[in-house]
C-alpha cells in the first residue's frame, strides 16, 4: 500500500552543523537544551544509532528505515527551532534549510516531499519566504512549532503569515516543542515533552486560534495536528459546551461557531503520529471523520515499521486504510 508520512522529522545539514557549532551558546535556552538532549537518546528504529544521526539524514539512513517499514514517501518536516534564533540567524537558517530540503527532494523525487520552515517572529521576511518556498522550491506546507519562547502562532502579530498560507491554499502543520513553563520542565525529559507537555502546548495554540475566529476570517485555512489531534478529539464536546454557555458573555470567545463546526467543514486534519492504540484512532475517526486522518510515523522518534504496521492491521476497511495512508494526503496537498 502506498504510504505518505506527514511527520517525517529531519534536521537539514546546514542547520545541524549550525547547532553543533553553536552548542555552548544555544544549550542555555530551554528549547535548544531539549534538542541537544534528544540527540543523545538511542532510536528505536533498529539502527542502534542515536536520534541525532537518524534525524540529520546522514548517509540516507532514513531511506533504509523507510524501505524496512514499507513507507514510500516521507514529507521532510523541518520544525527545528529556527524560529527561536536571533533575527539574522533565523532568516538565514530558514532559507538554507528550505534550500536543503528542496535538494533532498531533487535527489530522491520518488521518495521525498517537503515542508518549509519560516523565521516566524520576523513576519515580513516570513511572507517573502512563503512565496519562495512554495512557488520556487515546490515545498508543500508550513511546518511550525506551536510556540516560540513566550510567543505562539495564535498571537495577532503572526496572522499575516496565516492569512498568506490560506490565500495560497497552503496547510499549516502545528507541531509541539519544549516550552519554558517551569511546571512542565519539572516533569523530566519524557513527560515535559512527548508524554504530556507537547500536547498542552499545541492545544494552547489551537484553542486560541479557533476561539479567536481564525477559521471565520480564513475559511479556506487547513491546520494539521499530529499525535492523533493531541487532546482535541476528546475535548470537542466539552469545548462546544463552553462556547454555547459563554459565547455571549466571554469576550475572549470570538468564533462564530463551535469547534465541531470547523472540524466538519474541512479545516482540521490530524496525523496518526506516535499513537498505537486502536481505541484512540477509532475515537478520532468517529469525532473527525475518516477523511481528516493522515498517516504520520513521527520519524525518527517512533519506530517507523511499527507505525506502518499499526495502520495496516487496524480493523477498518481497506478503503479507509487507503484514505489514511495516502488518499487524504493526496487530496489535501493536491498531489497527482
Amino acid at each position: 500500500m502506498k504510504i505518505i508520512d506527514f511527520e517525517h522529522h529531519y534536521f537539514s545539514k546546514p542547520f545541524y552543523e549550525f547547532l553543533i557549532k553553536n552548542k555552548d551558546k544555544l544549550i542555555k535556552s530551554a528549547e535548544f537544551a531539549s534538542i541537544y538532549s534528544s540527540f543523545g537518546y538511542k532510536s528505536n528504529n533498529g539502527t542502534g544509532l542515536p536520534f541525532g544521526s537518524e534525524i540529520s539524514c546522514q548517509n540516507d539512513i532514513d531511506l533504509k528505515i523507510m524501505d524496512n517499514a514499507g513507507m514510500q514517501f516521507g514529507i521532510l518536516s523541518t520544525s527545528d527551532g529556527i524560529e527561536s534564533l536571533g533575527k539574522n540567524d533565523s532568516i538565514l537558517m530558514a532559507k538554507k534549510t528550505n534550500d536543503f530540503t528542496a535538494s533532498k527532494i531533487k535527489e530522491h523525487p520518488d521518495r521525498f516531499l517537503g515542508t518549509f520552515c519560516l523565521p516566524t517572529p520576523y513576519v515580513e521576511e516570513s511572507l517573502k519566504e512563503i512565496d519562495r518556498a512554495a512557488n520556487e522550491l515546490g515545498l508543500k506546507y508550513f511546518h511550525t512549532h506551536s510556540s516560540y519562547g513566550q510567543k505562539r502562532l495564535s498571537d495577532p502579530e503572526f496572522e499575516p503569515i496565516i492569512k498568506h498560507c490560506a490565500e495560497l491554499n497552503i496547510p499549516i502543520y502545528i507541531h509541539p516543542c519544549y516550552q519554558s513553563e517551569k511546571y512542565l520542565s519539572t516533569l523530566g525529559f519524557a513527560f515535559s515533552g512527548a508524554g504530556f507537555g507537547f500536547t498542552v502546548d499545541v492545544m494552547n495554540t489551537v484553542i486560541r486560534l479557533i476561539a479567536g475566529g481564525i477559521f471565520d476570517r480564513y475559511p479556506n485555512l487547513k491546520i494539521i495536528i499530529g499525535h492523533m489531534g493531541e487532546f482535541l478529539p476528546y475535548t470537542i464536546a466539552r469545548i462546544d459546551n463552553m462556547i454555547d454557555i459563554f459565547k455571549d458573555q466571554d469576550p475572549w470567545i470570538k468564533c462564530k461557531n463551535n469547534f465541531s463546526y470547523y472540524v466538519k467543514h474541512d479545516n482540521i486534519y490530524v496525523s496518526t503520529s506516535g499513537i498505537f492504540d486502536e481505541n484512540v484512532i477509532d475515537f478520532a475517526i468517529k469525532q473527525l471523520g475518516i477523511d481528516h486522518i493522515l498517516f504520520g510515523a513521527d520519524f525518527c522518534y517512533e519506530n517507523a515499521k511499527r507505525s506502518v504496521d499499526f495502520i495496516l492491521n487496524l480493523n477498518i476497511s481497506e478503503e479507509d486504510k487507503h484514505k489514511i495512508c495516502h488518499l487524504n494526503g493526496e487530496r489535501l496537498l493536491n498531489l497527482k
